[in-house]
């Protein structure tokens, strides 16, 4: 069904390898919190796909179709200019370990920096970017709400307005951020990141923090 273009997987490791195996084509995986580290990760064979043709495996809403191959059905879509994101580095000063309750706010100063060498967007129609907040644990996982900061703190609401990113070829920003943590949010010790997501999900890679999660701080 692909062809010969290259195909992206999203956050697993036995697919590419078993469609590499039956296919003799090259194939990759885009990790997420959603799954462990693997050796595609240390290959990072994504960033030999810049700017070329792939089909993306996985379900993205309002992007997937559904295709028929044999008995068995696919879902996915052709990308004409791949352009990866998740390798964005994301730093905080937030502390190596911390706590808080379920709607307790967080602050952080977040600094973006952009190691392509090309753009990214927010709003990109092909590939679109935000940076977030996520706790989580290999059965539980959230994304943190992003809140406009107080007038006070003097910043525009970057981290909280849609398509606000845009980060040129080797260009950093800084700017607060400030988060919710979920109301629903179960007790326990969570790993909490700040990272980017995009179609794949937030990702992993970026510094994790022990963060516990409890009725009163």
């Amino acid at each position: 069904m692909a062809g010969d273009v290259p195909v992206v997987f999203g956050s697993s490791f036995q697919k590419p390898s078993l469609y590499t195996f039956h296919s003799g084509r090259l194939s990759t995986t885009v990790s997420s919190i959603n799954n462990r580290r693997t050796q595609f990760d240390l290959w990072q064979w994504e960033r030999g796909l810049e700017g070329q043709r792939v089909f993306v495996c996985a379900n993205i809403e309002g992007r997937s179709q559904v295709y028929t191959v044999g008995d068995q059905r696919i879902e996915g879509f052709f990308v004409e200019s791949f352009r990866a994101t998740q390798r964005l580095v994301v730093t905080t000063d937030l502390p190596e370990s911390g706590a808080s309750a379920p709607g307790d706010t967080v602050r952080a100063t977040v600094t973006v920096t952009n190691p392509y060498p090309y753009a990214v967007q927010a709003d990109d129609s092909v590939m679109p970017v935000r940076v977030v907040p996520s706790l989580f644990t290999r059965k539980v996982k959230r994304v943190c709400e992003v809140v406009p900061p107080a007038a006070s703190v003097g910043a525009a609401p970057v981290w909280s307005a849609p398509n606000a990113l845009n980060l040129a070829p080797g260009a950093s920003l800084t700017a607060p951020m400030v988060f919710v943590v979920p109301d629903d949010m179960p007790a326990g010790t969570y790993n909490l990141t700040v990272t980017t997501e995009g179609l794949f999900g937030p990702a992993l890679g970026n510094r994790l923090h022990a963060w516990k999660v409890c009725t009163q701080n």
